[in-house]
Parts: structure tokens; C-alpha cells; sequence
């Protein structure tokens, strides 16, 4: 008497349960399951400018920093008020570019 195979069912539950840590890993590198931090530093806002470089700002306390993070180390670029504007007052005047900006806070740090 022969039946229907488990094979093909055992298959697919392993690859299912395969699958589970490769999403989780793949949402960690990606950025997108980070754990609450006790430690009341935030990351507010990512911008990718290459596979292993970006900028970051990160925000403790009252206090926002702007971050460069590459393969050799973190780079503190500029800080920032935290929060965000008062109602009612006028937004600064955007830079002509992004290069601007960050000549900018790298040239007021030193």
C-alpha cells in the first residue's frame, strides 16, 4: 500500500523555516528592525552615498548629529538643534547644494 509522499510537505517546511532568519537578517542589514533603544539615542534619518558609506543623523537628548559613517570609521560632521521648529518661523534659506552643506558644517567643526 502506498500513499502520498511527505517528502514534498518536509521540503517546503524546511524551506520555509529556512527562510526566517535570511528576512530577519536581510531586515537588520537593511535597517528596517532595529530594536528600541533604552539608551535614548534615535536614528532620525539615512541617506546612502555608496555600498558602505552614508549619513546619519542621529538624535540623543537635545542634541542631533550629523554623522558620517564609511568602512574605516564614524565621523562626526555638524550637530543640530533637536525638535523641530517653532510654529510660525521662517525655515532657513536651502543652500545651493548638498556639496554646500557639507563643506559647510565639516569647515565649522574645525
Amino acid at each position: 500500500m502506498t500513499g502520498p509522499s511527505l517528502t514534498p510537505l518536509l521540503l517546503g517546511l524546511l524551506l520555509v523555516l529556512a527562510l526566517i532568519p535570511a528576512a530577519a537578517w536581510l531586515l537588520r542589514r537593511a535597517g528596517l528592525a532595529q530594536p528600541p533603544s533604552a539608551s535614548g539615542v534615535r536614528v532620525v534619518a539615512q541617506l546612502p552615498l555608496g555600498p558602505r558609506d552614508r549619513l546619519v543623523i542621529v538624535e540623543t537628548g537635545e542634541r542631533r548629529l550629523l554623522l558620517g559613517v564609511s568602512a574605516s570609521g564614524i565621523r562626526r560632521l555638524g550637530t543640530l538643534p533637536a525638535g523641530s521648529q517653532e510654529p510660525g518661523a521662517q525655515p532657513p534659506p536651502a543652500p545651493a547644494s548638498f556639496a554646500e552643506i557639507v563643506r559647510r558644517l565639516t569647515t565649522r567643526d574645525r
